[in-house]
């Protein structure tokens, strides 16, 4: 639904004001720029635009005005505990409050990370990122080349190339980090097999 919805707004523009796109795999991308190209998102980050599926998404939002974050909540100094009166508590876990769960526990039977799809679903939006980085580090190393045949300065485009890189390596340690938590899972190898749209061979 929230895909369909997606569409209709970028049927109306050929650019949104949207700056968080929500994937199907639970990541989210805050950015200040998105569009939609035939069956691809294109979105900005770190000084240069990215595309994947559309397929992949799930909804696209814009953000509203963000509030300060509260202070943290204190309990009162309890006259029994031995703290003085006057003595802050210490600060409320949020998390804890909430029953945010905890990453190192046990899955449960419904947890996603015990399906096949789940795992496909991750190693896959990693390799788009990588392709579209790959393809826009060989369009900046042609115009780094052209520039310094024609003696123009490379100091934008350098720039760009080193940025692209930073992010090529913030993928490379989101892959590392999943396989990580595969093998603490002892997923089956199997499931983390991705055939390369590249080459034709399993990574």
């Amino acid at each position: 639904m929230g895909v369909l919805v997606a569409c209709a707004l970028f049927a109306l523009a050929t650019s949104a004001g949207a700056d968080t796109i929500y994937l199907k795999n639970g990541r989210t991308i805050h950015t200040s720029d998105t569009r939609i190209e035939g069956d691809n998102v294109i979105f900005v980050q770190f000084g240069g635009e990215i595309s994947i599926p559309m397929s992949e998404v799930d909804r696209i939002e814009e953000d509203e005005a963000r509030e300060p974050d509260p202070l943290p909540v204190r309990q009162p100094a309890s006259s029994g505990s031995g703290a003085q009166s006057g003595d802050p508590a210490d600060p409320v876990d949020p998390g804890a409050a909430a029953g945010t769960a905890d990453p190192n526990a046990p899955p449960g039977p419904d947890d996603p990370r015990l399906t096949r799809d789940y795992w496909q679903r991750e190693l896959r939006a990693i390799q788009t990122e990588k392709e579209q980085l790959d393809t826009r580090l060989e369009e900046l190393n042609r115009e780094e080349r052209a520039f310094l045949f024609s003696r123009r300065s490379t100091a934008d485009t350098r720039r760009r190339i080193e940025e692209t890189n930073d992010q090529m390596e913030d993928l490379d340690e989101r892959e590392s980090d999943l396989r990580a938590e595969a093998r603490r899972l002892q997923i089956a190898p199997g499931w983390l097999r991705l055939e390369s749209r590249r080459s034709g061979v399993g990574s």
